[in-house]
């Protein structure tokens, strides 16, 4: 439950921030992209797992529908770095598994600046939500994910803080 307060109050000093500074995704979907270049190295399954996540935390239109536009947003620009789509990503899991599969390909990502950067863009994706059990559900899955993966809730929060200042480097 300690792991979901920080997740909430981080989540909620993320979105407070990007809307602030930016309406839109602070990511180029234009010409260079170095996101795309940090994920160049990824399987495809890996990709298909990252995108997985991004799409299991997108708020709906039902839910909020300024909220559902900019979530939206970033689960489009996740999906053009990782030169995948959502429909691919889901027939992957439809033949190789969902849960199990999932952890053992996000496990399979060393690069923890990659797993920090994604940390940050499912946590503004579920502080976007409204509905208080949806953000529970969101926030218990991906502390469960990155349980998996290692991270205690200290270490979730610090990644979480790191990546939005540097965020805020990027949107000034």
């Amino acid at each position: 439950m300690a792991v979901l307060g920080i997740i909430l109050i981080l989540g909620l000093m993320i979105f407070l921030f990007v809307k602030s500074n930016k309406t839109d995704i602070p990511r180029d979907t234009q010409g260079y992209n170095p996101i795309a270049d940090m994920y160049s190295n990824l399987t495809m399954g890996q990709k298909y797992s990252i995108l997985q996540l991004y799409s299991l935390c997108n708020v709906t239109c039902f839910e909020n529908f300024a909220n559902s536009k900019i979530s939206y947003g970033i689960l489009m620009a996740a999906s053009n770095s990782l030169g995948i789509t959502i429909q691919q990503a889901n027939k992957y899991f439809e033949t190789h598994g969902e849960f199990g599969n999932l952890i053992a390909q996000m496990r399979s990502i060393s690069d923890k600046s990659i797993l920090n950067l994604l940390l940050f863009d499912y946590t503004q994706m579920i502080m976007l939500t409204n509905d208080q059990r949806k953000k529970n559900q969101r926030s218990d899955l991906i502390s469960s994910v990155y349980a998996e993966l290692g991270y205690t809730a200290d270490e979730m929060k610090k990644a979480v803080e790191k990546a939005a200042a540097v965020a805020g480097m990027f949107n000034r």
